[in-house]
């Protein structure tokens, strides 16, 4: 099968618009922002619009207030504005407009395995993870030399 790699706006204008129309999108993701719970080249993400309303720790496709694309989790929600954190990122933040979330993530495939991104497991995951963020480094640097 051939590869074909398009700039991210137009993917990304393609898959709101699925989205929009109530499809759901699968999507591979780039980068190591998410790490340890998506790896970035190897993970897909099945993308879903935001049918009932955002929660803290869900993980959405959104544009930032710099408007680049991330896919990482919701840690604070406010009136205002909503404010994103990768899995894998230390300390750097980035905050988007409730209207700048293009989709959730609603499930990540890893090799062959599904894993549901909604449920409560997942929530509590994330949860330990933030609450990890003090040792995080070296709890990463541990997960990249095993993987």
């Amino acid at each position: 099968m051939k590869k074909i790699v398009l700039p991210n706006d137009i993917v990304i204008g393609e898959v709101k618009k699925l989205i929009d129309e109530g499809h759901e999108v699968s999507l591979r993701v780039k980068g190591n922002s998410m790490l340890p719970f998506i790896r970035g080249g190897e993970d897909l993400v099945l993308l879903r619009s935001l049918d009932t309303p955002l929660q803290r720790w869900d993980i959405v496709l959104a544009r930032d207030l710099d408007q680049r694309l991330v896919i990482h989790r919701v840690i604070k929600i406010a009136p205002d504005c909503i404010t994103l954190m990768g899995d894998g990122n230390l300390e750097f933040t980035e905050q988007c407009l409730l209207a700048d979330i293009i989709a959730r993530v609603v499930q990540i495939q890893k090799d062959d395995r599904l894993i549901d991104c909604t449920t409560t497991a997942m929530r509590r995951k994330a949860i330990w993870w933030h609450r990890l963020l003090p040792i995080r480094r070296y709890l990463l640097a541990i997960y990249r030399r095993i993987n």
